[in-house]
């Protein structure tokens, strides 16, 4: 059995200027701990409600996203 990891939330303690050092932890520790794949919901507002978040919340484009853990794994 192959398990992922989905990412549903990009706020963070610190704000924006956290995403991308969070994520590459995230990202690398995941990859270390044998998570097959790595998901991201695609949408270009946040879902309201979901963990909290409000449409406001931070909320990458998510190919663009998985080009850049593509580039932090192997």
């Amino acid at each position: 059995m192959h398990v992922g990891l989905q990412i549903p939330s990009f706020k963070y303690p610190g704000g924006t200027a956290e995403i991308r050092p969070k994520l590459k932890e995230i990202v690398t520790t995941a990859e270390a701990g044998g998570f097959y794949s790595l998901w991201v919901m695609d949408h270009y507002y946040q879902i309201k409600g979901m963990f909290g978040e409000a449409y406001t919340d931070p909320m990458l484009e998510a190919y663009s996203t998985l080009g850049y853990f593509a580039g932090l794994t192997e």
